[in-house]
């Protein structure tokens, strides 16, 4: 079973050639870890 997480790292990966690693996208993911611990 997938978590949040996972997911969102796939969902970034997938659209990575259009989106760059910037720190909006390390915050996403950031955002997501803890979202995933509540």
């Amino acid at each position: 079973m997938k978590t949040l997480a996972t997911v969102s790292i796939e969902f970034w990966l997938r659209f990575k050639p259009q989106i760059r690693p910037t720190r909006l996208a390390i915050n996403f993911l950031f955002v997501t870890a803890r979202a995933e611990k509540k």
